[in-house]
């Protein structure tokens, strides 16, 4: 099973059971994403979900320029 038919997969399952999967990681087209899927409820009642992605580099290099601004100080 490819990465794409995955994430369909558990957003299926997320809407399907309400569980949340969170920073599952995906190579889609050469990029590599941190995914998280996660139950929409409303009154209590499950009505839909919500899967959004993040660029893993984009992240990692967030950390490093952070992890850089404590040696500063």
């Amino acid at each position: 099973m490819d990465d794409a038919s995955i994430i369909h997969a558990q957003l299926r399952e997320t809407l399907r059971t309400g569980r949340a999967y969170r920073d599952e990681e995906f190579n889609i087209n050469g990029h590599v994403l941190l995914s998280n899927t996660v139950p929409v409820y409303s009154q209590q009642r499950l009505i839909g979900a919500v899967c959004t992605f993040r660029d893993k580099t984009e992240i990692a290099q967030l950390l490093q320029r952070l992890s850089g601004m404590g040696k500063l100080r």
